[in-house]
This record gives C-alpha cells, sequence and structure tokens, in this order.
C-alpha cells in the first residue's frame, strides 16, 4: 500500500499500541522497540522503493515485484498467519 501522507501522532500512537499488544507477554516492554521499528522500516523501505520505480520506469518489475497484500478474486493471497510466520522465519536467518 503506498503512503497517503504523513501520519497523524493520534493514528501513529494507536498503530504502534497495537503493536505493542500484539507482542506484549513473550517480549519484555524494553525490547518491543526491537521488533516494531525495524518492521515499520521495511514498510516504509517498501513505500520508498515502489516510488522510486514508478518515477523511473526502467525498474519497474525489477524492484517492485512483490506486493505483500496482493489479492485474488477478493481473497488475500497470503493470509496475516502465513505472512507472519514467513517473516519469523527469515528473521531468525543468519545470511
Amino acid at each position: 500500500m503506498a503512503a497517503t501522507g504523513p501520519l497523524e501522532i493520534s493514528s501513529l500512537e494507536s498503530w504502534l499500541w497495537k503493536a505493542a499488544c500484539v507482542i506484549r507477554g513473550p517480549v519484555d516492554a524494553p525490547k518491543f522497540k526491537d521488533y516494531i521499528l525495524p518492521l515499520i522500516f521495511l514498510k516504509r523501505l517498501t513505500d520508498a522503493v515502489r516510488a522510486v520505480a514508478k518515477v523511473n520506469p526502467r525498474l519497474q518489475g525489477v524492484i517492485d515485484v512483490t506486493d505483500f497484500n496482493a489479492t485474488q478474486a477478493g481473497q488475500r493471497m497470503l493470509d496475516d498467519d502465513r505472512l507472519a510466520t514467513l517473516v519469523q522465519i527469515l528473521i531468525r536467518c543468519e545470511g
């Protein structure tokens, strides 16, 4: 999903709170940032890559080929649970 402009502070706070609630329990509060901030960075990096590809036609189809929110017949192609599992596997993978 492309960025639609600046995020309001109240929306950001609500979004961060929901993210923290998801990992509350298994992760201590001081460690929330270690999980949430990298994922926010990756999300924004995706929006930036798409924008770069949009203004540089030679890069279209090269750096913007995956849409993690893709749908087919109105259904998400990869549900949130499977996507979350994939992210966990990739996080644990050492390169």
